[in-house]
């Protein structure tokens, strides 16, 4: 066995966070991708996904342990709990300009984790959207480039 349920090897590294939450959509992939195969924006989509998913470095498994812990089980970001670096990570004292996108079929970050954690930043200039997409494909998915990207610039080019 190279990985346990929790997709991590037995040396301590990380082997395909990717795919560790969605083991059906894995095994739908390809046929997803036979299925469209005469839909050329399906399947730049694909293959911008498939190249990014690829591109993953290892991850240390006490980290990623450490990560879904402290983030995920204990909440400790929302809470207030968070430290790094020795210093306590306080949402509230965040007044920078905040923009947080959320994908509409994220099952990783939610839309209602996602908006719970905007309202908890201090800043005064805070936007949300919901945009096409799930964990990684609002970024680099097929409708990106279209719903994504454009948004993120215009928001730039408003605090510019």
């Amino acid at each position: 066995m190279l990985a346990d349920s929790e997709m991590t090897s037995r040396s301590g590294w990380m082997v395909g966070s990717g795919s560790a939450g969605y083991p059906l959509r894995t095994m739908t992939r390809y046929a997803d991708l036979w299925a469209n195969m005469w839909n050329a924006e399906y399947v730049q989509g694909h293959e911008a996904m498939a190249k990014f998913l690829s591109d993953f470095i290892p991850y240390p498994e006490a980290a990623f342990r450490q990560l879904v812990t402290e983030l995920v089980a204990e909440n400790k970001l929302a809470s207030g709990e968070l430290e790094m670096g020795g210093r306590r990570i306080e949402l509230s004292k965040v007044t920078a300009p905040i923009l947080c996108i959320a994908g509409d079929e994220d099952q990783v970050t939610t839309k209602g984790s996602a908006k719970a954690l905007v309202k908890l930043v201090g800043s005064a200039d805070k936007e949300f959207l919901v945009v096409p997409g799930g964990h990684i494909g609002v970024v680099v998915g097929g409708h990106a480039r279209e719903h994504v990207w454009p948004k993120i610039a215009d928001w730039i080019v408003k605090r510019s």
